[in-house]
């Protein structure tokens, strides 16, 4: 007679297995009740909210024309999951932390009124790659500046279960008195997988974007990398374009199973404060970080 012994399965692993599946349930329902544009997702804007619709794929960029520059001694980014502005407090915790930031990183963000009066008082120009709509309520990945970007993009990549899109934007800033120009990334990582290659797919697109760049990058949002593998696959990204990540001392990002998934890549450019900052009107904590440009970069200013 043969006997069978059944291990016991650790608690920690039993409540992870029921956090995923009470979230695929969840996620599945949503699924079935939104809309998912297949054109046009790529929305432009400005402190006048005029609002311009286009692809915004990143095999043809979207050009502008724009006398405007960054500061090379002051970079200063906010970067954060918003939780699509379902909680009370965001919009105060959002005026209050962008404060005169240069750029503004969001992910989950929903593109309605309060957040375009946000942007308008700010007089920030803004890039939306929309991925769903639900209720009448579009949301995706914003990113927006002081400053307008000489070039923008976005790409999306379909999560394989739930067949909801993750998005990323793309945007290139000019620099003052410098010949360098600075690429931004800002992207959303794919959450629900059965393995891992829609997730290393969607890396590789990030990182084929933004390797041929000749300048300092910046690369930001929320990675969902709550796996060691995930956390390899970044690193790997990482390695592929030379950005190293930002090291948090006050260690208040949010955790997945127990790792970060919050994140700032940077090359090119030299962290002068950081923060990460506990909230409750998200289920992520922002992030915020101003850059310099290295020694290096600043060698290639031009002579006034």
């Amino acid at each position: 007679m043969r006997t069978f012994v059944l291990k016991k399965i650790p608690g920690f692993k039993l409540l992870a297995a029921g956090i995923v599946f009470f979230s695929l349930t969840v996620f599945t329902i949503i699924a079935s009740c939104t809309v998912v544009p297949q054109e046009r997702m790529f929305a432009t804007g400005n402190s006048s909210m005029d609002v311009y619709r286009d692809s915004g794929n990143c095999e043809q960029r979207i050009e502008r024309k724009s006398d405007l520059s960054l500061s090379p001694d002051n970079i200063s980014i906010l970067n954060w999951n918003i939780y699509k502005g379902s909680r009370d407090d965001w919009k105060n915790d959002l005026t209050r932390l962008l404060g005169k930031k240069d750029i503004l990183l969001l992910q989950e963000a929903p593109l309605t009124d309060e957040l375009l009066e946000i942007l308008e008082e700010n007089r920030m120009r803004w890039n939306f790659n929309g991925t769903f709509t639900f209720k009448g309520q579009e949301t995706g990945v914003l990113s927006a500046s002081q400053v307008v970007p000489i070039e923008s993009c976005g790409f999306r990549v379909a999560e394989p279960i739930l067949r909801l899109p993750k998005a990323a934007t793309i945007s290139k800033y000019r620099i003052k008195d410098s010949d360098q120009t600075l690429l931004v990334g800002n992207i959303h990582g794919i959450n629900f997988t059965l393995g891992q290659a829609a997730y290393k797919n969607q890396m590789t697109t990030m990182a084929e974007v933004l390797k041929d760049h000749d300048g300092p990058v910046i690369l930001a949002g929320d990675f969902n990398n709550w796996s060691q593998k995930r956390i390899e696959t970044v690193k790997e990204l990482a390695a592929t374009i030379g950005l190293k990540p930002l090291e948090f001392r006050n260690e208040n990002r949010t955790k997945i199973l127990g790792r970060s998934v919050d994140h700032i890549y940077y090359r090119g450019v030299e962290p002068v404060e950081l923060e990460s900052h506990p909230i409750d009107s998200s289920d992520h904590n922002p992030l915020t970080v101003t850059f310099k440009l290295t020694r290096l970069q600043t060698g290639a200013l031009t002579a006034n």
